[in-house]
């Protein structure tokens, strides 16, 4: 086929396509619409297995759904443990030691 006959049937197919009501060829999906859909599948299937555990009900309470996002970063290791004890309940204050029975009162 001569480069001017591939330009016409080119031409040929677009004309047609301007004609049809209807689109009849099957689009798949791009790379990044698979990915979101694999993370979509991972996170139902992560929530259900987390509401259904018996274990956490506190932390459940403070989170009740599951996500890939980061609640909280900081760049000082120190400050994230921090949040992160004061959050699960776990820091160290007399209330948490009592529970140890290693509060000093």
């Amino acid at each position: 086929m001569y480069i001017a006959d591939k330009f016409e049937y080119v031409d040929k197919l677009a004309q047609d396509a301007i004609t049809k009501n209807v689109i009849d060829i099957d689009c798949c999906y791009e790379i990044f619409e698979h990915n979101k859909l694999i993370l979509n599948v991972i996170l139902e299937k992560w929530q259900l297995m987390w509401t259904a555990c018996p274990y956490g009900q506190f932390y459940k309470k403070i989170e009740p759904k599951v996500s890939f996002r980061i609640t909280y970063h900081d760049n000082n290791r120190k400050n994230e443990t921090t949040i992160t004890r004061l959050r699960f309940g776990k820091c160290l204050l007399n209330d948490y030691l009592a529970k140890m029975k290693k509060n000093r009162l």
